[in-house]
């Protein structure tokens, strides 16, 4: 606190003791003032480097993530492939299932027709010997 500062307060009834306590407590409000202001503009340098740290981390995650969702639609094709290509053999397995039943089904109605003219003979025979 300046003289003029402490006349001042002389001339309008202040003791030098008082005038001693008041200078020290605003010396030390000041002091307390230029701590917090410290405080803050640490605390500031900090808030800016974690929000640098935390886009360099997002950035870091997110590239990751992009690889991971690129390795995933590579593998998703890959099995789409390979369920195609087995739908199709599953296919193609069935219409050849499909041919052998039908020639199967010619061979039965051969045979069947050959044992229905053999019986239909052996009747007419056992017809005339009776």
């Amino acid at each position: 606190m300046g003289t003029s500062a402490v006349l001042k307060l002389q001339q309008v009834g202040f003791t030098i003791p008082q005038v001693e306590a008041l200078t020290e407590f605003l010396d030390s409000q000041a002091a307390t003032k230029a701590d917090l202001t410290q405080v803050e503009h640490r605390l500031q340098a900090q808030l800016a480097e974690f929000r640098t740290e935390a886009k360099e981390e997002i950035g870091t995650v997110r590239i990751e993530l992009e690889r991971t969702a690129h390795r995933l639609e590579v593998q998703i094709a890959g099995v789409r492939s390979e369920f195609k290509a087995e739908i199709i053999e599953c296919r193609n397995e069935t219409a050849m299932l499909r041919a052998e039943l039908r020639q199967l089904e010619q061979r039965i109605t051969i045979k069947l027709g050959g044992m229905l003219v053999v019986g239909i003979g052996a009747v007419a025979v056992l017809v005339k010997l009776l």
